[in-house]
């Protein structure tokens, strides 16, 4: 069994099998036990180095199943493509799981944002800009 998956639960090791994600990078053999451990990381990385995938894996590892309604993760990213491809990323490792992810940038409607995130949110991923308004509104913890 390869070294990315052999220490992942079930539902996260089939994804990364179904989505042929076998060998961590290079990158991702640095932090990925890193972040398991608790540290703080601050990473800077060119593209397509598994930052992402790092990110939503440990994450996904740690919260595992949902959790009251407050927010254990929030993620912010500098723009709307980003908080997309973050999205998406999580929607395609977390199958299985039921957490629950959502997404708060300033190409969706507010109002449906705060809402999905103050029914129950697991994971928050969201731009500066947004999230400080949802936060404003008293609605991310």
């Amino acid at each position: 069994m390869n070294t990315l998956i052999k220490k992942m639960s079930k539902h996260l090791a089939n994804a990364l099998t179904e989505n042929n994600i076998l060998e961590p990078t290079v990158l991702q053999q640095k932090i990925i036990s890193k972040i398991n451990s608790g540290a703080d990381l601050i990473i800077e990385s060119e593209d397509n180095s598994g930052k992402t995938t790092a990110l939503v894996l440990t994450t996904n590892h740690k919260l595992k199943d949902p959790f009251e309604d407050a927010a254990r993760s929030l993620i912010i990213v500098p723009s709307i493509d980003h908080a997309i491809e973050m999205e998406n990323q999580f929607k395609l490792l977390s199958v299985g799981t039921k957490l629950r992810i959502h997404t708060a940038h300033e190409g969706g409607k507010i109002d449906k944002q705060n809402e999905d995130i103050y029914i129950g949110a697991d994971v928050v991923i969201g731009t500066p800009k947004r999230i400080m308004e949802i936060y404003f509104r008293k609605n991310i913890n």
